[in-house]
């Protein structure tokens, strides 16, 4: 948007969204991360000054004139400060029902095979990229969807700590950023049992074969240059609850 040019907190709020969707896994990941950064004293919240100088950093298009009405948005209980919770619950709203009980049903199958719990890189070792719907309908390449994963996969676990493990919480929350970037459900959970070749359960919304059921939609904008995700080691973050619906 313009310098100079004023718009109305919801229309600055569904631009701040379509811009980090068009980002897609490492637009959202980047962000919470870039939140992490600048939350220098670990409260869980950021100041307006604070979330001026991230919407600079991550060049969210909106103008510093605007920003502080996009702030007010996402401040939703007015205290003057955006809270980690705040801030997520606005940008990736809930998580549905039927997405919620597929990405718990797939971290359970991953447990189970693993006597309980897995690691982080047991997850990269079994992830195949070329079971992809992107890969299947020839969007993008395997080692492109592979490369972004384990990028944005490794960000997010190292924003909760440095255990090796993959806690359910862990899952959900990455998973629910993940779906705040896709519009369908089909999609969606599809290739959530696609990727990880999972058997799901009778009552599972997760489909055995998402090539048969392939849907069609745009591919994220994926930046080169890797600028979405900040480098700078993170500290403590708040996370989120998981709402079911």
């Amino acid at each position: 948007m313009a310098s100079g040019e004023q718009a109305e907190p919801e229309t600055l709020l569904n631009l701040f969204r379509d811009k980090i969707k068009g980002r897609g896994v490492r637009g959202m990941v980047g962000l919470q991360r870039i939140f992490n950064i600048m939350d220098d004293d670990n409260s869980g919240s950021l100041s307006q000054r604070e979330f001026i100088k991230a919407c600079k950093d991550f060049k969210v298009g909106i103008s510093e004139e605007n920003t502080p009405s996009l702030f007010a948005k996402f401040d939703q209980n007015g205290d003057g400060t955006m809270s980690y919770d705040e801030f997520l619950s606005m940008l990736r709203g809930k998580l549905s029902p039927t997405r919620m009980k597929a990405i718990k049903q797939s971290y359970q199958a991953l447990a189970d095979r693993c006597g309980g719990r897995f690691t982080v890189d047991y997850v990269k070792k079994i992830y195949n990229a070329s079971r992809h719907l992107d890969c299947i309908q020839g969007k993008r390449t395997a080692d492109n969807i592979l490369v972004e994963f384990i990028e944005t996969f490794d960000v997010h676990h190292n924003l909760g700590g440095e255990d090796a493990y993959v806690s359910q919480e862990e899952w959900e929350d990455y998973y629910h950023s993940l779906s705040a970037i896709e519009d369908s459900d089909q999609y969606f959970i599809n290739n959530l049992s696609n990727v990880y070749g999972l058997t799901p359960p009778k009552d599972s919304p997760l489909k055995a074969n998402g090539a048969a059921a392939a849907v069609n939609r745009p591919s994220p904008s994926i930046p080169a240059d890797g600028d979405y995700l900040p480098t700078s080691k993170p500290g403590k973050v708040y996370r989120s609850g998981m709402e079911s619906g």
